[in-house]
């Protein structure tokens, strides 16, 4: 088989080991719901490092990147607002009246 997939034989039993953790560990699981319920709570506006700052006070000590691959995997991700923009100028008619009274002074 390592022949076929042209890998070491250590590097193909390593990678089915870490598939094998990888699926069937209880923990893994528990973090990434408590990663979404964290994502969810804060109305999508935490990122990745207010996320990693919440896990390590839940006593689940990761990193600022796997905070963000668990987002990844829990398939959560930041909801940016739009800024608001002034489309309307209500003082208009204030200029022209302040440029007609300079004038006939």
């Amino acid at each position: 088989m390592c022949r076929v997939l042209g890998v070491n034989r250590s590097g193909y039993y390593s990678f089915q080991k870490r598939q094998a953790n990888k699926l069937g560990d209880p923990l893994h699981e528990e973090i990434l719901e408590c990663v979404k319920n964290i994502v969810i709570d804060s109305d999508y506006t935490y990122d990745c490092r207010r996320v990693r700052k919440s896990m390590n006070a839940l006593s689940y000590p990761i990193g600022r990147r796997k905070a963000a691959t668990l987002m990844k995997k829990a398939k959560v991700e930041v909801r940016h607002k739009r800024k608001f923009k002034v489309t309307t100028n209500s003082n208009h008619k204030l200029q022209q009246f302040l440029v007609k009274t300079l004038v006939t002074y």
